[in-house]
């Protein structure tokens, strides 16, 4: 009888522990009948637990790295680069490339470097160039070579081209030299000059010992030109409407052999009534 007692007891202890194992209570210590004691653990509250933290710990990791990864992606804009217009201002006469093209305007980034060249059409020539109100030509050219400049701001390019005419002297350089208004010239020389302008050509000796022998102007010779011992050539030309060109002779000074008086008792002959400068007679 009380055998079969304790075993119902111990069934309902098991049944108990059993439910108390499934709500995952705090570990208890049961007595049997026989005053033996068990204790059973709740590991399963344990478990939750370490698995509840393991799952916080892992949201909380996913959480950081997911803002870390938002931080890490998370980039600034870039700056966008200021843009600025190059215009040309010019008259008919030639031609203004920029960065090597023959346009009217380009577009280009702040502190990029811009080029532009100057080619002036025939029979005219380049008179002016400015870079905003920089000059930085002035003058007669036919051509502007490539020049380069830093682009900081809009910025405007003004050309002006004139109608010319030219002017070529040719001469013996070791003889003399020559000048169109206040510029040596070389034999052969181009100048130009500004249609309706003026100019004055001066041919001068290299010593007192020479002179300009003969000038000749477009095949024709120089109307009242006379040749004077050490002198030079002078002309001016106003109002040019044409091309011109002289062509310039140098040659020892000139002097006339003259025999003062007859003689009494026998007389002189001249071989030459002229020599040249140096020359025996």
């Amino acid at each position: 009888m009380g055998k079969t007692k304790g075993k119902v007891i111990d069934r309902i202890i098991a049944v108990f522990l059993t439910v108390i194992m499934l709500f995952g209570m705090m570990p208890v210590s049961i007595f049997a009948a026989e005053d033996e004691t068990t204790t059973i653990e709740a590991t399963t509250e344990e478990s939750t637990t370490e698995e509840m933290a393991t799952v916080g710990s892992t949201t909380e990791e996913s959480t950081t790295e997911e803002s870390t990864t938002e931080k890490n992606t998370t980039t600034t804009e870039p700056e966008l680069l200021k843009t600025f217009k190059v215009n040309v201002v010019k008259n008919d006469g030639g031609t203004v490339s920029l960065n090597g093209n023959n346009v009217d305007s380009i577009t280009a980034d702040e502190n990029s470097e811009v080029t532009y060249s100057v080619s002036a059409d025939k029979g005219y020539a380049v008179s002016l160039v400015k870079l905003g109100d920089k000059v930085l030509f002035e003058g007669l050219k036919q051509t502007i070579d490539t020049e380069k400049f830093t682009l900081l701001s809009d910025t405007t390019i003004t050309v002006n081209f004139v109608e010319i005419h030219t002017v070529s002297v040719k001469y013996d350089s070791e003889e003399g030299s020559a000048k169109i208004d206040s510029n040596s010239v070389n034999t052969g020389d181009v100048t130009f000059i500004k249609k309706g302008g003026d100019f004055i050509i001066t041919a001068t000796p290299k010593d007192k010992s020479y002179r300009v022998e003969s000038v000749m102007k477009n095949n024709v010779p120089v109307k009242d030109f006379v040749a004077v011992n050490g002198e030079g050539f002078t002309e001016t030309v106003t109002a040019v409407n044409e091309d011109y060109e002289y062509d310039i002779v140098f040659a020892p000074n000139q002097y006339k052999v003259t025999v003062a008086e007859e003689l009494v008792n026998g007389n002189i002959t001249v071989e030459k009534a002229t020599v040249s400068h140096g020359e025996s007679i």
